[in-house]
């Protein structure tokens, strides 16, 4: 298993593999729901927010929304979207491919804007917005980086022992957790 996340309305949990397989299961359940297989687009990384589930996919990020009806939406994002944050409420959208480029979108009335891009001084290995949204971090292989989301400077550097494999922010943005 390579990404996971659970839906918007918390009634499925989703997994992706290293193929790019992604599948569907009900929580309550565990029964396998929908198992996408190699018909669809390979998926490399998946995140969640209380209202949407983005899907990354080469060349673009798939957006669904907790309304049900299946509906989705597509932002352009070239390259393999290998790694991907959405904060809490929605409002903000973070993605990293394979050549460091990390791209940060603002959703605007259900429509994600032009991205702020930009190459981190190191490679993002991950990410996580604090519960407000104002603060992005970034773990690489010695540092995690917080940055401001609606320009991408830096904010601080955090200097780290090894690869932050993992950022997490406290419910109410206090804390910041990693992991190597």
């Amino acid at each position: 298993v390579r990404s996971i996340a659970f839906s918007p309305d918390s009634q499925l949990f989703l997994t992706s593999d290293s193929d790019g397989n992604v599948q569907a299961w009900n929580v309550l359940t565990g029964e396998l729901i929908n198992d996408f297989g190699q018909k669809d687009t390979h998926a490399s990384s998946l995140a969640n927010s209380s209202t949407l589930l983005a899907i990354g996919l080469r060349d673009k990020i798939m957006i669904m929304d907790a309304s049900g009806d299946g509906a989705a939406s597509e932002v352009e994002s070239l390259g393999e979207n290998t790694l991907m944050a959405l904060s809490t409420d929605g409002i903000w959208l973070a993605s990293s491919d394979s050549s460091g480029k990390i791209s940060i979108w603002k959703n605007q009335d259900g429509k994600f804007t032009s991205p702020v891009s930009f190459t981190n001084k190191e490679q993002a290995v991950s990410l996580s917005f604090n519960p407000l949204g104002t603060l992005l971090a970034v773990g690489t292989a010695s540092n995690v980086y917080l940055l401001d989301p609606t320009t991408g400077k830096e904010i601080a550097r955090i200097p780290h022992i090894d690869i932050v494999n993992g950022v997490s922010f406290s419910a109410d943005g206090k804390i910041l957790a990693t992991g190597s």
